[in-house]
């Protein structure tokens, strides 16, 4: 049985209806990371809160995917909004994931690319002998 793991350092630190609603977002988002990397096998999210004597915390949202092949790490979600801090975190381990597919799969940027294709394919049709041997005239 493939086992969906989601282990959560910090969180015992919040308070319950923190709690509660850190754990709703991130078995929301969860299951858009486990589509892109088909094979998930963890998620390990780590929870701190900065300031604790002040007038409101700082929140601080780390989160590492953890493939058979490869390891995804977001560390750039910093925010006082709890729920906004846990978007940032799934929003830039999407963009990690993502960029580092179309990486591994030569897929280009950008309306030049599809330019290039275009008149790559039509350079063989350039003179009328060549159409019309393509066309069947």
């Amino acid at each position: 049985m493939n086992e969906e793991i989601i282990q959560f350092v910090g969180l015992s630190d919040l308070d319950l209806v923190d709690q509660e609603m850190v754990r709703k977002i991130i078995f929301e988002q969860y299951p858009k990371v486990k589509r892109r990397l088909h094979n998930l096998t963890s998620l390990v999210v780590h929870i701190k809160s900065y300031g604790k004597g002040g007038a409101r915390p700082k929140y601080s949202f780390h989160m590492r995917a953890i493939a058979p092949t490869r390891m995804f790490e977001s560390s750039k979600a910093v925010a006082w909004d709890l729920a906004t801090s846990v978007h940032k975190a799934f929003d830039d381990l999407n963009n990690q994931i993502e960029h580092v597919f179309k990486q591994e799969h030569g897929i280009k940027h950008g309306p030049k690319s599809a330019l290039v294709i275009a008149q790559s394919d039509l350079k063989p049709l350039r003179t009328r002998k060549k159409a019309r041997r393509v066309l069947g005239r």
